[in-house]
Parts: C-alpha cells; sequence; structure tokens
C-alpha cells in the first residue's frame, strides 16, 4: 500500500501459501466498511443489508468524488 493513503488505517492479507480467495477471520475484527464512489445503487443497498445482520456492529461509510477534483472523500453511509 502507498504511504499516501497510510492515513485510511487500512489492513491488507497476502497469504503466501494459499493464494488468492476468501480468508476466514474472527467477525469482531470487521468494524468498517467503505462502499466504493462509483458503486452501483443496489450493490450498496446488498452490501448494507449483509452489514445489518452481523452479530458484531460494523460501521458503513461511503466514498466520494469531490465537486472539481479527484479527491475521494469518506463519509457515513445514509441508505
Amino acid at each position: 500500500k502507498a504511504s499516501d493513503w497510510a492515513y485510511e488505517d487500512e489492513w491488507r492479507v497476502t497469504d503466501h501459501e494459499t493464494g488468492p480467495g476468501l480468508k476466514a477471520f474472527p467477525e469482531e475484527l470487521l468494524v468498517g466498511v467503505i462502499l466504493g464512489a462509483a458503486m452501483p445503487p443496489d450493490d450498496r443497498r446488498y452490501v448494507a443489508g449483509l452489514v445489518q445482520k452481523r452479530q458484531h456492529p460494523v460501521r458503513l461509510y461511503e466514498a466520494v468524488v469531490g465537486e472539481g477534483t479527484f479527491a475521494l472523500r469518506i463519509r457515513p453511509y445514509e441508505a
């Protein structure tokens, strides 16, 4: 991950033994999800529904492209 994006405090997992694919991890470790700026509304609703069903709370955010700029702003998602 480029150092320019370090403020996101995001973790990525690389598995050199089993390669790409779904990975199991403790449910309580997922604390937030950011919906992409160009994500279709139906997909946003689908993901929001999945998050609401979880036993542990997950904060939902959306990326928004700034006016006249390529900068992304992250704000709480409101369905």
